[in-house]
């Protein structure tokens, strides 16, 4: 009798193992999603795959935004951070999408380069900062290695938590092969949403449909600030809370998404409450911890 792992199985080993490209990781996924027929999931692993072809930042995933500076070239002192005098696009500034194709973040995780990597503004923005910077040069935007590490670990991560979905529902197949029973079973209402929005799935792929009942306020610059002050204070007060591993790690990866929605000029509230809403379920798993009931009790103010 053979004891081959399923492609579920091997899904799950391969998402562990840092050896194994992010991109490989996803063409095994695509296999999955065609097999089993799952259209949304399926467009997600494509735009990895192919990179995401948007007009703006905010049609991206929130991982895919990253931090970083805007900086001009100066022949005698070499690359110089630029000086914004108004403080909304010097925030603007600060953070830049990253559209490229897995293979390519693939590719730069794995050379010896060291320090900052620049992305290269549109030809239209560059232009602006030209003409504000008063001559001619040349303009791009730094991040550090780090940020595309991230970028991978988080796709990373949701592969792994939509394939331990899939395989708690029961969907494992055998070997490349998905029975019928199976197939059918992840358009199921209750399988499919587990499937469809794992976790932070809602939040980082897509939002919330048109139609679905979001109960966060209109997000506006009084709004934006107290999503900031309550970002700080989980950041200051979380190492206090005993929690395990995992969710401190899901927690730290929530906070980096906020703060990243919160940048945009405008945040997108169906994400926001999305976020909100994971950090309050994972809180809400250290019942009786007063510091985690204060966070709580300062979520619902947004999500209700």
């Amino acid at each position: 009798m053979s004891n081959k792992k399923s492609i579920i199985q091997q899904l799950q080993e391969e998402a562990l193992n840092p050896d194994i490209s992010v991109s490989d990781l996803l063409r095994k996924a695509k296999v999955v999603a065609v097999k089993l027929g799952l259209k949304d999931f399926l467009d997600w692993i494509e735009k990895e795959l192919n990179g995401y072809e948007v007009k703006t930042q905010e049609e991206l995933p929130a991982y895919r935004i990253v931090s970083g500076e805007t900086k001009a070239w100066n022949p005698y002192h070499g690359w110089q951070p630029i000086i914004f005098e108004d403080p909304e696009m010097a925030s603007l500034l600060s953070v830049r999408g990253v559209n490229s194709p897995i293979a390519e973040l693939d590719k730069i995780a794995k050379s010896k380069t060291e320090g900052s990597l620049f992305i290269n503004f549109s030809s239209e923005a560059k232009q602006a900062l030209i003409r504000g910077i008063g001559y001619a040069t040349d303009v791009k935007f730094l991040i550090s290695k780090t940020a595309i590490f991230r970028i991978l670990d988080a796709v990373r991560n949701v592969i792994l938590d939509w394939s331990l979905k899939l395989e708690k529902e029961g969907i494992l197949g055998k070997g490349l092969s998905f029975s019928q029973k199976e197939r059918s079973k992840t358009h199921e209402p209750k399988v499919t949403y587990k499937i469809g929005h794992i976790d932070k799935f809602a939040g980082i792929i897509g939002d919330i449909s048109e139609d679905a009942k979001v109960s966060i306020r209109q997000i506006n610059l009084e709004s934006k600030e107290e999503l900031r002050d309550l970002v700080e204070q989980i950041k200051k007060y979380i190492p206090q809370i005993d929690l395990e591993n995992e969710a401190r790690r899901a927690i730290g990866e929530n906070i980096i998404e906020l703060d990243a929605e919160i940048k945009l000029d405008e945040p997108k509230p169906s994400r926001v409450k999305s976020l909100l809403s994971s950090l309050k379920n994972i809180l809400e798993g250290a019942a009786g911890n007063v510091i985690a009931q204060g966070i709580i009790a300062g979520i619902d103010k947004f999500i209700g």
